[in-house]
């Protein structure tokens, strides 16, 4: 910012220049003011005074916005929450079972929805069923009347392609694996599909069998 004199001038006349120069005025804050006064001498004018003051330069105002937003997580578990098989190595060799429908909304960063039994399915003198060998890493191909242990395959709009469409599985571990995933969700959601498949042979003792299976989602927030 500066100012300065304009119009015509008699040589006694003194000409003052009020301001100019004003620094540092970008933003609010302290700024410095330079101010002259000149004279004519007879050939030009030439400063006789000149001095410098602080001035207080102020914007138009501002508004600071400061936006908190609450973490928010819904799980939704729908379908049977109990299941008795029957099977075989003769006639009942494959046994498919169950859909659960699994329902995710939250805002977090990521999430991850995992899939683990308490044990493998066992009998009450702990002979078990072992898991389908297959991993949620890599599901593999169910080969019907030969694929033994206790088994999941996911589907639906936001199933990872890995799982085929529901015709790749991998086996139900008490160390637990991965069934859904994702971000922020959007108030929609991400929904998936569970099936089930047990698969016995004449390896597997004539008994009851049981375990507990659980899902649980974990979300995870950078702030």
């Amino acid at each position: 910012m500066a100012g300065s004199f304009t119009g015509a001038l008699n040589p006694d006349d003194t000409a003052t220049v009020q301001v100019n120069k004003i620094a540092n005025q970008a933003s609010a804050g302290n700024a410095t003011m330079a101010a002259e006064t000149q004279a004519h001498d007879g050939t030009a004018y030439r400063t006789v005074e000149s001095a410098q003051a602080t001035v207080t330069y102020a914007d138009g105002g501002g508004v600071q916005v400061q936006a908190i937003v609450a973490r928010s997580l819904e799980f939704a578990f729908s379908g049977p929450k109990s299941y008795v098989l029957v099977a075989d190595p003769v006639s009942r060799r494959d046994v498919r079972f169950g859909d659960n429908a699994l329902t995710v909304k939250t805002n977090a960063d990521s999430y991850v929805v995992t899939v683990a039994a308490d044990h493998n399915l066992r009998r009450a003198d702990g002979a078990e069923i072992p898991a389908f060998s297959a991993t949620a890493a890599s599901p593999a191909d169910w080969a019907g009347g030969s694929s033994v242990g206790l088994a999941y395959t996911v589907s639906g709009a936001n199933a990872d392609p890995k799982w085929g469409g529901g015709t790749k599985y991998a086996g139900i571990t008490a160390a637990g694996s991965e069934v859904l995933a994702g971000s922020a969700t959007g108030d929609a959601g991400h929904a998936v599909t569970v099936s089930y498949r047990l698969g016995v042979d004449y390896s597997v003792k004539a008994g009851t069998y049981s375990n507990t299976v659980r899902f649980v989602v974990t979300p995870t927030y950078s702030n």
